[in-house]
């Protein structure tokens, strides 16, 4: 074997072992990103369960929440239901008989009224409602012409369609 012979062996040798040792790095390579990429996706499919499992804890938190909200309302709303107007606020501020109306009538309305809450559709013209605690009352399409509504509490109380005109008036 003369020099020449042995340097291209030599020179043959190496390009094969550079390829050889390319190939099994690309294999490596190709081998370790495959794992990366799985492990990711594991990674990623565990981080979604986590996150749904995550909203569903927080809705259902969020619901009982709710729920304890709700009866703890009610409670307090059971709890401080007003109590049955007295005597006081069925004369109002001013007694009846400074104004000159003492009827069983109008009284029978006054206390109608505090205890239902409702007059739709009634005729209530020239009422002495003086003072009344009407809040939230439906008092739809009701005649309250000429009506005596100084210091009523009429906040909330759905007087659509309701005659107001000509009487007099300073509710709060």
């Amino acid at each position: 074997m003369s020099v020449g012979q042995a340097i291209l062996f030599v020179l043959i040798g190496g390009v094969v072992a550079l390829v050889a040792a390319w190939v099994a790095a690309a294999l490596v390579s190709s081998r370790v990103r495959k794992a990366f990429q799985q492990e990711l996706e594991a990674q990623d499919k565990t981080r979604q369960e986590q996150n749904q499992r995550l909203v569903a804890d927080v809705k259902e938190t969020l619901e009982l929440q709710q729920q304890r909200q709700h009866t703890e309302l009610e409670r307090l709303v059971n709890e401080h239901q007003p109590e049955t107007p007295t005597a006081d606020v069925l004369s109002g501020p001013v007694p009846l008989e400074a104004e000159g109306i003492v009827s069983a009538e109008m009284l029978a309305i006054r206390e109608r009224l505090l205890a239902d809450k409702s007059a739709r559709g009634a005729n209530l013209r020239q009422a002495y409602l003086r003072g009344l605690v009407l809040a939230e009352a439906d008092l739809r399409e009701a005649n309250l012409k000429q009506s005596n509504l100084e210091e009523a509490d009429l906040t909330g109380a759905n007087l659509q369609g309701a005659q107001l005109t000509s009487g007099r008036s300073k509710a709060s």
